[in-house]
């Protein structure tokens, strides 16, 4: 059987965890046939099932595990449309009413605990006499797992999550709140690489559940503290030694003391010293070896004294060994343990694939939907099942959320090229492909649809709906026939709702919407009538109101064009009516939040992607505006985390990776940006931007034949533009040719550049840095303070933020100069006033 404390695997004869030495449940009582959770001991009390509606609120999507305290599941809160975790409390706790009235007078407490590494415990509730709570629901793996796959992780994976622990445990301790249980099993590794602690609050009722078992002490016999065992009086000192043997077991695959009983690990927790970990493992470094046996000290006042002094000894050891900038064989601390979240997540090969340009291989389960249409299909038609295919993957993800579907912007980025199955399976990382086949006759539609299996070109099933007088009844239906194919729960509540925010009540204004959307980067006046059109229709259609605010900002952001502020008052007007009509739609709050940030209302802007961002985390576009946002902030290192992020959902896509290199470059990390710009060439090696970028970095790395070739490359695929005029310029000054640099930016005598289109050029960074290669420092501070005064009113960006005047290494040369110093100085007020408060999004 398995531990349900670690999911160590023991014979049916033993009575305690040969791991952790947790007592082990009676074999009478697992579970019914049938079930597949081979990590949880099914405990006799109540079970939920998925589907299953509890306490009138919430819908389970799915169990996680089952403890000493009772069953944790994934449930959506049809009140709040929010996934989240709950734990139904096992019967022991139920009926010991005063322990459920202390423990719910603990929680008010930690509840306070608000930290990005501490998950949140909501509430302790009752119904039918059965207690629960209600707790955020963290979508990753937790470290028990993840060092039972991996068998145990190196120090430089080690440190960063050891460092994430303490930032929550400060916090908590902070406010008086004690964990009493710190575990592996109760810290989660999220797909971002954040470790967040689980159960902060539980110790105590946990105690009430367990005391025939595990004796007068609360915790878990392999984590606790001796002076926990002993009864002694507790501090927040107890939840370090069991962080120290948490890292322990992270960096040698095993807790320090093993034995085959609780009464056996208690006797050596309190006479025994523990192994030094060296001796385990010989690459542990001796520094971090010395923290560890530091926290596992007997006598609480020879430990830490709190978890701030282990996090500077923690985060002195990742600098010390942290590779230096120019050293690429080596990738930094936080680098390598995102990667092994990522390889939690099931998103290693996307990560992989953006360093070394290896295949991508197929993610189990994850489904591509593709559409293919017939080459006679008249245009209106193929304009029609194109929003029929974006329709379905929105249904598909919200109906059958336990599948991992592409999302629909990186199937409208990819196209529908003429691949192999396998080929296209290994582009998108995906394990089965799921072709639409619609037509339309004069009064009805049909949908034929085959389930395909990528890597070996089966049809796994077939599925023939129709005919329907619209087309939306085919895309209602086939999430459910697939969730049936597959044998997994279809969830008919949450198509209820994309159906309620996205759907319009009449065909006839949907294909109003999808006619403006075809056409609305082309033809204004035209892409207005038809939402207008659609609105008249179904005033209630959110999605027109919101495609109808961004051709007005289309229109607001036309380069060269002075921007009109009733387009602005439009763009409110249309994103607020959506917003109205559709409040669980992120979309909305895009559009709010860069109204407001044209309106020069930053407060609001940030307002409003960080609702975009909690209605739907995993949303490419969500998190691409999002980074989009932080980066025109001038807070580059924050943008970063959310353009990367839309990146791996989307990594067809080369605009994210594009703007993750500028960011890189405003901070002077020229190296990273020359990769990212590299990955994005990877994924379209003729469009423009991505080759001026691409050309530009290898200018800043001192690569100038293969900047040359590049150029070379743009004039032949682009032979109607000119050589882009930034990398060029770069290019000649690098090689001491000043006048030949001036002149392409500027352009000759002859042929002036115009006036409005010069200062755009002036203006940014690049050409900052092309003044301090021919050595115009005089100019390169005059431009410096024109970027700051003029770069939102021309480009929409603060640029020169503090962080990148303050680090990027190519202003080195200016330090000194006290005209220099005061723009820094100027900038560090404005950035600790005004744009730190945003890096928090």
């Amino acid at each position: 059987m398995n531990c349900p404390n670690c999911s160590g695997e023991n014979s049916d004869t033993r009575k305690f965890c040969g791991e952790c030495g947790t007592p082990l449940p009676e074999s009478s009582l697992s579970g019914e046939a049938g079930e597949t959770l081979s990590e949880t001991q099914i405990l006799p009390w109540a079970v939920l099932r998925t589907g299953d509606i509890f306490a009138s609120r919430y819908q389970v999507i799915e169990q996680l595990g089952a403890g000493g305290m009772g069953r944790v599941y994934r449930v959506l809160d049809k009140k709040l449309d929010e996934e989240i975790a709950l734990k139904l409390i096992k019967a022991e706790a139920a009926g010991d009413r005063k322990t459920l009235d202390r423990f719910r007078a603990e929680l008010k407490t930690a509840r306070q605990v608000v930290h990005q590494n501490v998950a949140r415990v909501f509430d302790l509730n009752e119904t039918d006499g059965m207690p629960f709570i209600t707790m955020e629901y963290v979508r990753g793996e937790n470290l028990r797992a993840l060092i039972k796959k991996v068998g145990r992780l190196d120090a430089s994976q080690a440190v960063p999550i050891a460092a994430q622990v303490c930032r929550g445990l400060a916090e908590a301790h902070r406010r008086g709140i004690i964990h009493r249980d710190l575990k592996p099993q109760n810290i989660m590794i999220d797909e971002d690489g954040k470790a967040q602690i689980m159960d902060f609050g539980l110790a105590r009722l946990a105690r009430s559940v367990e005391l025939s078992e595990k004796g007068p002490a609360e915790g878990t016999p392999a984590y606790i503290a001796p002076e926990q065992i002993e009864n002694r009086t507790v501090d927040h000192r107890a939840d370090l030694y069991s962080l120290g043997i948490v890292l322990y077991e992270m960096v040698t695959g095993h807790p320090p003391f093993r034995t085959s009983s609780a009464a056996g690990l208690v006797h050596k927790h309190l006479t025994q010293s523990p192994r030094n970990p060296r001796e385990v493992n010989p690459d542990i470094p001796s520094e971090l070896a010395r923290i560890i046996m530091k926290c596992l000290k007997k006598q609480p006042e020879k430990r830490y004294q709190n978890a701030a002094e282990i996090l500077v000894d923690l985060d002195r050891l990742e600098k010390d060994n942290r590779p230096h900038e120019k050293k690429t064989s080596s990738p930094s601390y936080r680098a390598r343990v995102l990667r092994l979240a990522a390889g939690i997540a099931g998103l290693t090969a996307i990560a992989f694939l953006a360093i070394h340009n290896i295949p991508l291989k197929p993610t189990p389960h994850k489904i591509a939907v593709l559409l293919d249409l017939r080459r006679d299909v008249d245009q209106a038609d193929a304009s029609h099942f194109r929003g029929l295919q974006e329709n379905i993957i929105n249904k598909l993800i919200a109906g059958i959320p336990r599948l991992d579907f592409v999302p629909w912007k990186t199937m409208s980025d990819y196209g529908n090229p003429r691949h192999s199955d396998m080929q296209i399976g290994e582009d998108l990382s995906a394990k089965y492909l799921l072709r639409l086949y619609p037509s339309a006759g004069e009064a009805d539609y049909r949908l034929t649809a085959h389930l395909i299996d990528a890597s070996k070109s089966e049809i796994v099933q077939s599925f023939n709906l129709g005919p329907k007088d619209n087309y939306f009844q085919l895309e209602d239906e086939l999430p459910e026939q697939l969730a049936r194919a597959l044998k997994i729960t279809f969830i008919e509540e949450r198509l209820r709702n994309v159906k309620l925010d996205r759907e319009p009540k009449n065909l006839e204004a949907y294909n109003h919407y999808l006619d403006g959307m075809e056409i609305s980067r082309d033809d204004f006046d035209e892409a207005v009538g038809h939402f207008e059109k659609a609105i008249e229709i179904d005033p209630r259609y959110a999605l027109a109101y919101w495609a109808l605010g961004n051709v007005y900002e289309a229109r607001y952001n036309r380069p060269g064009h002075h921007r009109n502020k009733e387009d602005l008052d439009s763009m409110f007007w249309a994103y607020r009516k959506a917003g109205d009509i559709g409040p669980h739609l992120p979309e909305p709050h895009l559009g709010l939040g860069w109204a407001s940030f044209y309106d020069g209302d930053n407060n609001k802007a940030f307002q409003y992607f960080q609702r975009a961002l909690k209605l739907d985390p995993k949303n490419v576009m969500v998190n691409q505006d999002a980074g989009a946002f932080l980066r025109s902030l001038g807070l580059y290192d924050q943008a970063v985390k959310y353009l990367d992020r839309a990146a791996r959902l989307d990594p067809v896509n080369p605009e994210p990776v594009i703007q993750m290199a500028q960011c890189r470059a405003y901070m002077g990390r020229y190296e990273k940006a020359l990769k990212l710009t590299q990955r994005a060439f990877i994924i379209n090696p003729v469009d423009l931007q991505v080759l001026n970028a691409f050309a530009i970095n290898l200018v800043m790395m001192g690569r100038l034949e293969e900047a040359e070739n590049q150029l070379q490359n743009y004039e032949k695929f682009h032979p109607e533009n000119r050589r882009p005029y930034l990398p060029s310029a770069l290019l000649a000054a690098t090689r001491g040719q000043k006048e030949k640099a001036l002149e392409l930016i500027s352009g000759s005598q002859e042929n002036p550049v115009p006036e409005n289109i010069l200062a755009r050029r002036w203006l940014l960074p690049e050409s900052t840095c092309l003044y301090l290669l021919l050595g115009m420092r005089d100019e390169a501070l005059q431009n410096i303070e024109f970027g700051i005064e003029k770069g939102f009113q021309e480009r929409l960006m603060y640029l020169y933020s503090y962080p990148s005047l303050s680090r990027n290494a190519r202003f080195n040369t200016l330090r000194k100069d006290p005209r220099f110093q005061n723009i820094l100085k100027k900038q560090k007020e404005y950035y600790l006033k005004e744009l730190k408060k945003f890096e928090k999004l």
